[in-house]
Parts: C-alpha cells; structure tokens; sequence
C-alpha cells in the first residue's frame, strides 16, 4: 500500500481542520513502528464518485466492512481473475 486516500460521505466529520495533518502524522509513527522505510501517503479526503471516478479501470477495488462474517479476504483473492 502506497496510499491512502479518505472518502467524503454525507455527513461527514472529516473536514476538520488538522485532520489531514493528523493522519499524516499517525501514517508516518505507524510505519517507523512497523519498520516500513516509506509510508504510505494520506491524500486529501474526496467524494466517493470522485475518487472512483479517478481509478485506472484495472485497479482493484474493496469495500471492507467489520461486520462481514461470510467473506475472507485471502478467499476474495483466491477467487480474482489474474490481472494479464
């Protein structure tokens, strides 16, 4: 994971001032703790359709919820057609 990039819904708290730089912070101390040379980058919070909108058609996409009890992600991919 290179990236991460947070996603505007109605209503959303995520526009706070000093969110981004927070998360920024919280990134890099993540990965000086997991031994990571580079963390991922925390982009600026987008609309969902923006932010679909702006993927490459070949990108995977996952939506993860913690209430899922059906569905392992290595089973998820397991089942992906590989990328040619």
């Amino acid at each position: 994971m290179t990236a991460i990039t947070p996603l505007l819904f109605a209503p959303c708290v995520a526009t706070g001032p000093g969110r981004l730089t927070r998360w920024r912070a919280i990134a890099r101390e993540a990965g000086e703790q997991a031994g990571r040379t580079h963390p991922p980058s925390i982009q600026p919070p987008v609309p969902l359709g923006t932010f679909l909108a702006g993927l490459p058609s070949e990108v995977v996409r996952l939506a993860l919820w913690e209430g899922e009890g059906g569905c392992s992600l290595p089973a998820i991919w397991a089942e992906a057609a590989p990328v040619p």
